[in-house]
């Protein structure tokens, strides 16, 4: 019996209904956002990694006058390898 109401739980949880469920469309759109999400965080990891330079082009020369120095292209880089291991991450996870 569940305290203080007088039923069964199986009758509390057929009449509350499954408590914590998200409907199976809602889950599908996740899943297939969730895999778009990592698909794209790779790409860019990917691309930081191997062209850092090219990505500084798209992404930040209209800000600067000249280009920016060696360090700034390694860091980059180290951050593009982290990407992929946060995305490997997610992938080993199942997420």
């Amino acid at each position: 019996m569940a305290q203080g109401t007088g039923m069964s739980h199986e009758a509390l949880s057929i009449e509350l209904g499954e408590v914590g469920t998200v409907p199976h469309g809602l889950m599908t759109i996740i899943f297939y956002a969730v895999r778009v999400f990592v698909v794209l965080w790779i790409a860019l990891g990917l691309a930081n990694t191997i062209a850092p330079r090219w990505i500084w082009r798209i992404t930040e020369s209209w800000r600067g006058v000249r280009e920016p120095g060696p360090t700034y292209f390694v860091i980059r880089r180290v951050t593009g390898v982290a990407m992929l291991a946060v995305a490997a991450a997610f992938l080993v996870l199942g997420v």
